[in-house]
């Protein structure tokens, strides 16, 4: 799993971020196949004044990013 950081992003009430496949991953994968290595896991590395740190856990086969970069084709995973 890749432990994907987002503690400079900050996310206010409301706002969110994306989980989906990465680029190039295979159509056919199962779910089991997927989350063989373990279950998806977040964590709250700040939280102060209305604004939130965020970790997640991740396999490799998912892309974790801002809604605002997504339609820029911006991936980190």
């Amino acid at each position: 799993m890749t432990m994907i950081i987002l503690d400079r992003l900050d996310r206010k009430e409301r706002q969110s971020i994306l989980i989906h496949p990465a680029e190039g991953l295979d159509p056919a994968m199962t779910v089991a196949e997927l989350f063989a290595s373990g279950p998806i896991k977040v964590v709250i590395t700040k939280a102060r004044e209305g604004d939130v740190g965020i970790g997640i856990d991740v396999p490799g086969s998912l892309c974790v990013i801002q809604p605002e970069l997504f339609s820029a084709g911006i991936c980190s995973g």
